[in-house]
This record gives C-alpha cells, sequence and structure tokens, in this order.
C-alpha cells in the first residue's frame, strides 16, 4: 500500500496544483493518440482495399464480451517519460478492443478527480474510490517505472502496481523484463507491458462477478456507471445488493466477496456517454451509492 500510494500521488496530484501539469500533458497525449489512432485506422482501410478477397475473409473479426470492466491506467511522471506514457496509453486502447477491457484514459482520469477533495488531500485510496463510483473503475493501474536500453541491445524493464479500489487493496502486480535486439523491438515491449497489466487487472477483477454502481440520480431517474462500452442494453435489469462482506486471506489480500440482501431492481431505460445508464426503480428500495448493482439474469 505505502509504496503505491508514494508513487500514486506523483501522478495524481502536481506539486503545482491539482492536475495542472499532469493533465495539459495527457490532454497533449490524447490528442497525440487521437490522431495516431486516426492514422491507423486509414492505413488499415487502405490495405484491406489492396487485399485479396481471401485475406480480407480471413481477418479476425472484433472480439465480443458479454461485461467489461473499467480499467484506468496512470503513470509516475518522475519515471515513466512523457513520449512513452503517450506509446503505452496508446497500447493500452488498442488492446482493450480485443479485451473484456474499457480503458480509461489519464486525462479522463484527471477530470473525474479535479473537484475531489481527495486530490487535495493526496490520498490515492480515497481517489480510486472516487473513480470506482465514477467514472465506475474497476481497477486502477499504475506505472511505475520504464527503463528502455539506450544502446541496443540492451534491458528493458517495467514495474506495475494495482489498486482496486473495490476491495481497498494494493498489489505489486508485475515486473516485466525483456532483452531488447534493436530499436524496433521497443514497441512490442511496451505492448506486453499494457498487456500484461490489462490481462492481470481482468483476472484480479474475477474475485467479484461484473457490477456496476449508481453515481447520481434525479426524479426517480438513476444514473450508473456502466453503459453500451460495458455491456448493459435497454431493458436490462440489475440487482440492488447492500455491500455485503469483503473476505481477506490471512496475507492481507483479497479473497472474495459475499453479496449482501437484496434490496430491490433497477431497469435500464436508455444508454447515454461514453459508458453510463439512466435507470428506474422497478421493485423495493431505492439504491444508495454504496449499494452494488448485479446484472440480473
Amino acid at each position: 500500500m505505502t509504496a503505491l500510494a508514494s508513487a500514486g500521488e506523483r501522478e495524481i496530484i502536481s506539486s503545482g496544483g491539482v492536475f495542472s501539469r499532469e493533465k495539459q500533458l495527457s490532454q497533449k497525449q490524447e490528442t497525440l493518440e487521437n490522431r495516431m489512432a486516426k492514422l491507423e485506422e486509414k492505413l488499415t482501410r487502405q490495405s484491406s482495399a489492396k487485399a485479396p478477397p481471401a485475406s480480407r475473409a480471413t481477418a479476425s473479426p472484433a472480439v465480443s464480451y458479454e461485461h467489461r470492466i473499467k480499467v484506468g491506467v496512470v503513470f509516475n511522471r518522475l519515471d515513466v517519460p512523457d513520449r512513452t506514457a503517450s506509446d503505452l496509453s496508446r497500447a493500452a486502447r488498442n488492446y482493450a478492443k480485443v479485451a473484456p477491457v474499457v480503458f480509461i484514459s489519464p486525462t479522463e482520469i484527471s477530470d473525474a478527480l479535479s473537484r475531489t477533495p481527495c486530490a487535495e488531500k493526496r490520498d490515492i485510496s480515497r481517489c480510486a474510490r472516487e473513480l470506482a463510483t465514477y467514472p465506475g473503475l474497476r481497477m486502477l493501474v499504475l506505472v511505475e517505472s520504464i527503463r528502455l536500453p539506450k544502446v541496443f541491445p540492451g534491458e528493458a524493464r517495467a514495474t506495475l502496481h494495482m489498486f482496486d479500489p473495490f476491495f481497498q487493496s494494493a498489489d505489486n502486480i508485475a515486473k516485466v523484463e525483456a532483452n531488447i535486439k534493436s530499436p524496433s523491438d521497443v514497441a512490442p515491449f511496451l505492448r506486453r507491458v499494457m498487456e500484461t497489466a490489462l490481462d492481470r487487472a481482468v483476472e484480479k477483477s474475477g474475485l467479484t462477478p461484473w457490477f456496476c454502481r449508481v453515481f447520481s440520480g434525479r426524479q426517480g431517474e438513476w444514473y450508473v456507471n456502466a453503459g453500451k462500452l460495458s455491456g448493459l442494453k435497454a431493458g436490462d435489469r440489475l440487482k440492488i445488493v447492500a455491500q455485503g462482506t469483503r473476505v481477506k486471506a490471512p496475507s492481507g489480500q483479497p479473497a472474495g466477496w459475499i453479496p449482501g440482501p437484496s434490496k430491490g431492481v433497477l431497469e435500464v431505460q436508455t444508454l447515454f456517454g461514453k459508458d453510463l445508464a439512466a435507470c428506474r426503480l422497478v421493485s423495493g428500495k431505492e439504491p444508495t451509492l454504496e449499494d452494488v448493482l448485479l446484472k440480473q439474469d
């Protein structure tokens, strides 16, 4: 916990004010990523148009999952250069397209936390809990450090941490290492780093069933922190469950979750925003921010 908190503060809290430098860097990074993504899409379309029919027919289809979890990624800017952070974000965004993940970028995280008390108090635990409420993070990954060789061949190394806001636990999830023979091997290494991070996030989220939560409501309508990207559809029903019991192993790491009693049922009415839903109460008691919403079979 201590290692993650101290490192996380350097990313989430800027010394010159709340997110002042990090947010500017993240916005520039995301603009660059969007331009790169459009260029890659254009090149892909051109390549596809030139390819013979047999090649196009055997192309890998988009992967479909019943539900996806939201995973945020942040960087320790002291040990992860801006250019490398941009490359890692792009790798995470691309891998999320074929993994059961909705990628939440550093810019989105900065925006979500910019007006919360946790930013001023430099409390990463509270920040992660805020992010779990909105935009609905299930896991927060911190890229603590990246070491790339300046001469080739050379060793590359990445250190990753993960914070689980539901269990309020931190874990040193991985150290990814590789022998980089040439500059062309750097991009595959960075992809491997983010694939490892997102795969581990999905694995660790398996201690609970997929869930979402209410983040706001008005006049009988309840707004939920999951939507189309997460796998919800209009008409889906969500069972409102009390927090229940979070069980930890003797080591202190999460072991599992025992749901609390059922309180009622919400029905998804409208999908909106990037990945949100508006619901109405069809039975039982109204939900609170602490309640868990489980997909009803």
